[in-house]
């Protein structure tokens, strides 16, 4: 996933909405156990090749639908409510990723969200916003 890693953190790191909100805390597949609220973590679901194969492509798909979840996380402070700051986020997240594309990347389209609330994380709880995105990337 190196190279999709590199795009999505790249691409959330070099948008100024974002950066506004959580800094440079963008994390691929874990959070760190220090970390500091706001951030965001994504992970790869799944990868489904295309049925693009060719013998061009000897044998091979060129093409693969890969399913990211981008994981937004905030807690209640004194300054905004977790739960407001999450959905602020999302718009950011949504609006650097959505209907992009880059190298190796033909397209990335959003596909949805789900929020939740984690009571066990924290001394206040964790307010999270689960965003799922298609990345269709060329091989």
């Amino acid at each position: 996933m190196s190279n999709l890693s590199d795009y999505i953190y790249s691409t959330l790191n070099g948008n100024a909405g974002v950066t506004a909100l959580v800094s440079d805390r963008i994390y691929p597949q874990a959070l760190p156990q220090t970390e500091i609220f706001p951030c965001i973590v994504f992970s790869q679901v799944s990868n489904v090749p295309t049925n693009t194969k060719s013998s061009a492509t000897l044998g091979k798909s060129s093409l693969d639908l890969i399913r990211v979840q981008i994981t937004i996380m905030a807690q209640n402070t004194d300054g905004y409510s977790g739960e407001s700051k999450t959905q602020e986020i999302g718009e950011a997240v949504r609006a650097a990723l959505d209907y992009t594309s880059g190298v190796g990347i033909q397209l990335v389209t959003f596909q949805g969200a789900v929020e939740a609330y984690d009571s066990n994380s924290g001394q206040d709880g964790v307010f999270l916003l689960y965003q799922d995105y298609n990345f269709w990337k060329q091989l």
